[in-house]
Order: C-alpha cells, then sequence, then structure tokens
C-alpha cells in the first residue's frame, strides 16, 4: 500500500504537468480562432472609390461601389396571410467597398428583411433580368427593371468571379410598406471598371 501510495506520488507532478500543457495548447488554440478573420468580414479598400454615400440627420444617402455576389432566396411576401407571392429574392453579398459608412448602414438596418449583415437586397430575379422598388422623397415609390448584359454580370457573379456595382440610394426620411422586390437603393448599375462611363 505504502509502496503505491509512493508511487502516486512521485508520478503527481508530472500528470498535473501535462495537464496544465493540454491546457494551455487547449486555450491557445482557442485564442487563435478567436483572432482569426472573419470571411464573411467586408473589407474597406481604396481599390474603389469611396463615393458620396454618408448619413445625415435624415438618414443615409448617396452614392458608393461595392464588389461582390449575389445569393438568391426563395421566400414569400412579408404580412400576407393568403395566396402570397413567392419570389426569388437577390441579395447582393458585399466582398468590398470603398465606404466605410456601409458598415453603420448595415448594422442600423440589421434585421430589415431587405439587409444582412454582409449583404444589401437588389430586388427580384424574374426571367433573367432584375425587378425591384425602390422609394426616395422625391419621387416615392417606384418600380424598375434591369435586363440585359447588366442582368447577367450581377446574377452569374460567383466569389471567385464577382462583379462591381454603383449603387445610389436617394434621400428617404419617411416610412412605407414595403413589397415583396423592394431594394434600399434607387440605381444599380454595374461598373466593368470604376473609371467608366455609366451604361443606361
Amino acid at each position: 500500500m505504502s509502496g503505491t501510495l509512493a508511487d502516486m506520488r512521485a508520478t503527481l507532478p508530472a500528470t498535473l504537468g501535462a495537464l496544465l500543457l493540454l491546457t494551455a495548447c487547449a486555450t491557445n488554440v482557442q485564442r487563435q480562432e478567436a483572432s482569426a478573420p472573419d470571411d464573411n468580414d467586408i473589407l474597406v479598400t481604396d481599390r474603389l472609390p469611396a463615393g458620396s454615400f454618408a448619413r445625415d440627420e435624415d438618414g443615409f444617402s448617396g452614392d458608393l461601389f461595392v464588389r461582390g455576389f449575389p445569393i438568391i432566396a426563395r421566400r414569400e411576401e412579408a404580412f400576407c396571410m393568403e395566396q402570397c407571392e413567392t419570389v426569388e429574392y437577390v441579395y447582393f453579398r458585399i466582398m468590398e467597398t470603398g465606404n466605410a459608412a456601409l458598415s453603420d448602414f448595415l448594422h442600423q438596418y440589421a434585421g430589415n428583411a431587405y439587409v444582412q449583415r454582409n449583404a444589401v437586397g437588389l430586388g427580384c430575379k424574374e426571367n433573367g433580368a432584375l425587378r425591384f422598388s425602390h422609394i426616395s422623397e422625391a419621387q416615392g415609390m417606384r418600380d424598375d427593371r434591369i435586363g440585359g448584359e447588366q442582368a447577367t454580370d450581377i446574377l452569374e457573379a460567383n466569389d471567385d468571379g464577382p462583379v462591381t456595382l454603383h449603387l445610389t440610394k436617394e434621400p428617404f426620411s419617411g416610412g412605407s410598406e414595403a413589397p415583396p422586390c423592394f431594394s434600399h437603393f434607387n440605381a444599380i448599375r454595374v461598373r466593368k471598371s470604376v473609371n467608366e462611363p455609366e451604361r443606361s
């Protein structure tokens, strides 16, 4: 019995040392994982123009450039009880922007059906085109459509082949019930190069 106790006393320091080492390694791994960059973060870069997008007392407005790709989600019309319209809604997953105010916009609108943590809503995919409703103080609610090459460039982009968009949000300080294909942005334009002239 005494021999067994002696053996246990002899091996205890080594056992405790091993346990402490394992704990230290596990803690180090957790710290490394916590400090690793988030793949879903949006990079603010000077490779894209900053634009005029900013917040004032009436909210956010202006233009900005973003680079990314579409994510399409099937969803029903909000607050609908029967005969609800199902749409293919297009979110634009933003990888890069030249405008730091975009992160404030995404944070402010968190939980909004047309904004995600790293994406903004563009509208609905419909027969190879992009249909969207938008609102402004000057013109109220309007419907728009993007077709042809611009729609193809947006809808066929992916994380390995992203597309650059020039987005414009006109001033609007009120509230309104949003249709299923609503976008917070009033103009959506594809840019092959940030220095090219605008395409209609």
